[in-house]
Parts: C-alpha cells; structure tokens; sequence
C-alpha cells in the first residue's frame, strides 16, 4: 500500500505590520492606519492579538489607496 502525503496548504497571511514593511519600498509607502482603515470589513485571522489577513487583500488593499492619492 502506498503511503499517502499530506501537505497542507501554504498560508499567505500577514499581519498588518507585516504588510506595512512589504510595501515600504514599493515607492509608495502606507501607514498602518491608513491600511487597517483600508482594510475595514475584509476578512481577517485572529491569533492572540494579532489579526492576519490575506496577502492578495493586503495588496488590493494598497493599490485602491495608491489610486485615490494619485487620482
């Protein structure tokens, strides 16, 4: 019988902080306030205090800020 493997899915959650620090240099650098306020209502993880979200969220995220600063 062959042994069967298990590999879970790879996680694309990062915290805020996290996100803040992916897009300091993108040339177009956030807060972390401006992004929790853009990310208000998206579905996030809770572990401990910390809430994660998903990276793609994090990224639409910015790009709706970077268009409404530039526009």
């Amino acid at each position: 019988m062959a042994a069967l493997h298990f590999n879970p899915p790879v996680s694309d959650l990062i915290s805020l902080k996290e996100g803040v620090a992916l897009l300091a240099d993108t040339g177009h650098p956030v807060t972390y306030k401006q992004l929790a306020h853009q990310l208000r209502g998206v579905q996030r993880e809770r572990r401990g205090l910390t809430d994660y979200y998903r990276a793609s969220d994090v990224f639409v995220a910015h790009r709706d800020l970077v268009d409404r600063t530039l526009n």
